[in-house]
């Protein structure tokens, strides 16, 4: 007897469950390596904007700091609630030193010159450039200062505004020459004291550091207004607190303490920094 045998090829593929099994284990898996690239990226995001946080604190600090450490002696001054740019900040005022030297001989009564030594130095037989810059006005010349007002209020009798340097007077070789002035009062000496050390600080305008409530610090002087850094903490509680001054002791010149919160997102980092007035009356 003869059998005969049928036989039916299996279909090639995959069944509707496989791929669905499929999908879902691959889902989970790329899931897990997202989550992970996600995790690394948002890392390196923050390491990059903290860095920027630092860069940016000790940016405002080296740049606050030469300014204050060689400032005119006895010129700072913490104003609170000031109007800066159409808000209210928190200002540290003080007073950019431009020419600073001896002078040579005290001016006595009725006096309208100065003999000075400068401290920069200069290439012998050039015009030096104090002597171009004290020709145009604009700028005053305090001995001793021992207050603000000594370099603002005319009264105090602590600085004369400087009309222009006497020709012919300029020795390139010791950096000297004359410096001439309006006449005081008949009788009166154009300075109340001297200084010990017969020291001498050429200026022009005062100028500010300020806090704002936008979180933003900004200098100003004059009229000049310019943004120095943002994200710190502005309000009026930090603000009252980012400035302070230590007067000057019989040890050492003035002692200006920074205290800056610098924020991004929810991160804050407090920075503080004294700095050292080397210049003294």
């Amino acid at each position: 007897m003869k059998s005969s045998f049928s036989f039916r090829k299996r279909g090639l593929g995959f069944t509707l469950i496989e791929l669905v099994i499929t999908i879902v284990v691959v889902g989970v898996v790329f899931l897990g390596i997202s989550s992970f690239l996600q995790l690394g990226v948002q890392s390196y995001v923050d390491t990059a904007d903290r860095q920027r946080l630092q860069t940016q604190a000790q940016f405002v600090m080296e740049k606050m700091s030469r300014e204050l450490r060689h400032a005119v002696p006895n010129s700072f001054q913490v104003n609170l609630d000031e109007i800066v740019g159409g808000e209210i900040g928190s200002c540290l005022q003080f007073t950019p030193i431009h020419y600073a030297g001896f002078y040579l001989g005290f001016p006595l009564a009725d006096a309208t010159q100065m003999n000075i030594a400068m401290m920069q130095t200069v290439v012998s037989g050039a015009t030096p450039a104090w002597e171009t810059d004290l020709n145009e006005g604009n700028r005053n010349l305090v001995i001793n200062p021992t207050r603000v007002e000594d370099l603002t209020d005319p009264t105090a009798n602590q600085f004369v505004s400087i009309t222009g340097v006497i020709s012919g007077s300029v020795n390139t070789t010791n950096n000297s020459g004359i410096v001439s002035f309006p006449a005081p009062a008949s009788g009166a000496t154009p300075f109340t004291s001297e200084s010990v050390a017969q020291r001498f600080y050429i200026y022009q305008d005062s100028a500010q550091y300020c806090l704002t409530l936008s979180n933003r610090l900004f200098r100003m002087e004059g009229a000049v207004l310019s943004q120095v850094a943002e994200n710190i903490d502005g309000s009026l509680s930090a603000a009252h607190q980012a400035f302070v001054v230590d007067s000057p002791s019989l040890t050492r010149g003035a002692l200006v303490h920074l205290n800056f919160n610098f924020f991004n997102d929810d991160e804050v980092s407090n920075f503080r920094h004294d700095v050292q007035v080397i210049n003294v009356p």
